[in-house]
């Protein structure tokens, strides 16, 4: 049988701060390619939210339009 141990995450007022900051810059990027808020993919969302500032704009233009 397998246990699972409970983990602890622990984030602060800027941790969570710095994240929508992130959110909000990646949501401002999408719309510029002419996504709209409504249609942007959640995948295509968070992938461009995990690699380093200035690396986004490379990204594929796969989603609706």
């Amino acid at each position: 049988m397998i246990r699972r141990h409970p983990t602890t995450l622990t984030l602060t007022q800027s941790d969570i701060t710095e994240f929508d900051e992130k959110c909000e810059a990646r949501l401002v990027e999408l719309r510029a390619q002419g996504l709209r808020k409504n249609s942007i993919p959640k995948k295509q969302f968070f992938e461009g939210l995990n690699k380093p500032e200035g690396q986004n704009q490379s990204q594929a233009q796969g989603g609706r339009n």
